[in-house]
């Protein structure tokens, strides 16, 4: 379960992978789509209540959007958006003409645009010049989502709002219909284009609300290169009073062409002692990527464990893709080699496991790169020889030792991931990977075997079969991910689709609660068949009454208690998080229900990546884990901010469990697309110290609100 760091612009149009099976396997395909149904559980086995198909339309949503009572009818119009729009929208839209109350409005609009409806545009329109702030933020965030940048003046328009949430909306709006990450038709003119630049640079270094100036870099970083881009960038990485426009404009910077690359780099030296440790780190990515081999290797020294590990991480990188030769002495340095000193140091006696790694990591690849023979300078096996060549050889050998005879299982899955990677071709070493007893390092190793032709994967048959029937959901994941691009391509073995569909239908025959563990593995497989998401299905047995009715009773139960807060004790120090039971109450009562049963104790960090999200609480210890639960969407208008606590899901519908994410900086494009549920309300510093292994040893309710500081970038 995961939560992705970018979004994949969408391929050229092709022909389904369901076209393509009808002359070879149209029975088969017939039989999967035929027969995966699915029934997730909620809790315990014995517990009859089951919380994510109870979410199957029953009617009385649409209904509910006439109910007298405005407070039902924001009810109904949130729940709304959490199903598919079908043919929803246009009672949406007659309900929305005749309706009075600011409120339901604004949820009327942020459902319009989580079903992306085009047909909304008008209507969506005139709520943007609404004498309601609140109403006109919604509707601008919605236009955004729409797709359609014909749209831009009046986005650019409300950048010139009175009130500032209508001009963060109207700037995250352009962010949407101009990032790099979002693939659809541009039909704004050019006089158009000039004109939002122009607005969005005076909001991103004038606008007196720091809210608005970090938005309004943001889009900007994420713009497609026009001209001026570099200048306005520049110029946003000197805002000294927004630490968040210094680093969005940095990354920005970073992400351009040659002479956007060329501004970021002395920019990025000059905020390397950065008052904010994110902005600072933002600085150490780029001197790191861009800057020269000496000022990345000066960064191996830094007081940040992240900052060394990223920089080890960029030094292996350079020398394997740029051909950068590090390992050569510089003068007066010591004879063994800088950068082979530098790693055996720290892979030796680093303070942190995740630098060790990365260290261990390095020499392991650099060593196997200029052993296989494309390097021209001469080395030689003798370990007492002089040439640093001969020295990384012995220095790569130990460190493969130590990473493959390691009690850590992500030793040993960085080490497959070296393999995977190209960046270790040892088919010996692969083959005690993909024998391994931790069913997290097969996984990575298998994700090798997507590297091979496929008239050579005839001879993985026997393991690709064995890995789409394993009973592990990380495996069979994998091996599904293995097949995808072969079957996409149409050059997949008649053996391997067929091997993809059996996976999938075996599936509904495994028990519930192992079903539910299986639920990402069954995504990743319908995938590979280009079959559309497999959603949850109404539950066998009726409802408890009329879906708004239940909805509307939650909400009422919330209010007696509507922001629990909870405090994790981890071994950097206490985190406090102020939960919203108001609107993800299924999530927290989960949450609650877990930390009062003592389950989250021990339990650790196993995913970091550092200025995006840290994650853990996984009993498996490695992203796939549930729980034995399936927690249903509860998206909502709630933003991804510095300290936000989100729930990660398996890139299906209703596919949240036990696991957790908090953000280290704001992640827009996570809005509504991920169930935020929490925010932290004390330790932000303690989130952004965290690392990999870290454990939450105890996770514990709070008596009473304890008044704790929501940050100061919280906007």
């Amino acid at each position: 379960m995961g939560i992705p760091a970018s979004t994949r612009a969408a391929a050229a149009p092709r022909p389904t992978a369901r076209a393509r099976f009808a002359s070879g396997l149209p029975l088969l395909v017939l039989v999967v789509l035929a027969g995966c149904s699915w029934s997730p559980g909620w809790q315990r086995p014995d517990d009859p209540r089951d919380l994510v198909t109870d979410l199957a339309d029953d009617g009385s949503l649409a209904r509910g959007l006439a109910h007298p009572d405005a407070a039902v009818r924001r009810v109904a119009a949130r729940a709304l958006g959490r199903l598919p729009a079908a043919d929803h929208v246009s009672g949406m839209l007659a309900s929305a003409n005749t309706e009075a109350d600011a409120g339901v409005l604004s949820e009327m609009c942020f459902t319009l645009g989580q079903w992306r409806a085009q047909e909304a545009g008008a209507f969506l329109v005139r709520m943007a010049e609404h004498r309601d702030p609140g109403v006109r933020a919604a509707a601008v965030l919605a236009l955004g989502k729409l797709g359609d940048d014909s749209r831009t003046p009046r986005l650019v328009a409300a950048l010139g709002d009175d009130d500032p949430r209508v001009r963060q909306a109207a700037a995250l709006g352009l962010f949407r219909l101009d990032g790099r990450r979002y693939d659809h038709e541009r039909r704004a003119t050019p006089e158009q284009l000039k004109t939002r630049d122009a607005a969005l640079a005076r909001a991103a270094l004038q606008d007196p609300d720091e809210g608005v100036r970090w938005r309004a870099a943001y889009a900007l970083s994420h713009s497609r290169e026009r001209p001026g881009l570099v200048t306005v960038l520049g110029r946003c990485a000197r805002d000294e009073a927004t630490p968040l426009a210094r680093l969005f404009a940095l990354r920005g910077l970073a992400s351009l062409d040659e002479r956007g690359r060329k501004a970021a780099l002395p920019e990025a030296r000059r905020l390397l002692d950065d008052g904010d440790p994110r902005v600072a780190l933002e600085a150490a990515r780029v001197v790191a990527t861009l800057g020269g081999f000496a000022e990345a290797h000066e960064l191996t020294a830094d007081a940040s464990p992240h900052v060394r590990a990223l920089a080890l991480d960029a030094l292996r990188l350079r020398a394997l893709d740029r051909g950068e030769e590090p390992v050569e002495s510089p003068p007066g340095t010591a004879w063994e080699g800088l950068l082979v000193t530098t790693a055996r140091e720290l892979g030796r006696s680093d303070d942190s496991e995740v630098v060790r790694r990365e260290a261990l990591a390095l020499l392991t690849a650099l060593a196997a790169r200029h052993a296989d023979g494309t390097s021209t300078a001469s080395w030689t096996d003798d370990p007492t020889s002089l040439d640093p060549r001969a020295q990384l050889a012995a220095a790569g050998r130990a460190a493969r030792e130590t990473l493959l005879r390691s009690p850590d299982p992500r030793d040993r899955a960085r080490l497959a991931r070296l393999v995977t990677d190209d960046e270790l071709d040892d088919r010996d070493l692969l083959e005690v990977l993909l024998d391994d007893s931790n069913p997290s390092v097969v996984a990575a190793a298998l994700g090798s075997l997507g590297n091979l032709a496929p008239a050579t994967l005839q001879f993985e048959r026997e393991r690709l079969e064995a890995a789409l029937r394993h009973g592990d959901p990380a495996v069979r994941a994998t091996a599904a991910e293995v097949a995808k691009p072969l079957v996409d391509d149409g050059v997949a073995p008649p053996w391997l689709v067929t091997g993809v569909a059996r996976a999938l239908d075996e599936l509904e025959l495994l028990p519930t609660e192992e079903r539910l563990e299986m639920e990402e593995a069954r995504a990743q497989l319908a995938a590979a068949l280009g079959l559309p998401t497999l959603d949850p299905v109404p539950p066998a047995e009726p409802g408890r009454g009329p879906l708004l009715d239940r909805l509307v009773a939650e909400r009422k139960a919330a209010a007696g208690d509507p922001a629990p807060e909870v405090v994790l004790e981890t071994t950097r120090g206490d985190i406090t998080l102020r939960l919203d039971r108001v609107g993800a109450p299924r999530h927290v009562e989960s949450f609650l229900e877990l930390a009062d049963d003592g389950f989250y104790d021990g339990l650790d960090i196993h995913r970091v990546v550092p200025n995006f999200v840290v994650q853990g609480l996984d009993p498996r210890h490695d992203g796939w884990g549930t729980g034995g639960r399936r927690v249903p969407d509860e998206f909502g208008p709630t933003p991804y901010v510095t300290g936000t606590l989100g729930m990660p899901h398996a890139g299906s519908p209703h596919t949240g469990g036990c696991q957790i994410f908090i953000t280290h900086v704001p992640t827009p494009h996570l809005d509504g697309a991920y169930t935020a549920f929490g925010q932290v309300v004390d330790g932000l510093d303690v989130v952004g110290r965290l690392e990999i292994g870290d454990v939450i040893e105890r996770v514990r309710r709070v008596d009473g609100p304890l008044g704790g500081r929501a940050g100061d970038d919280l906007f």
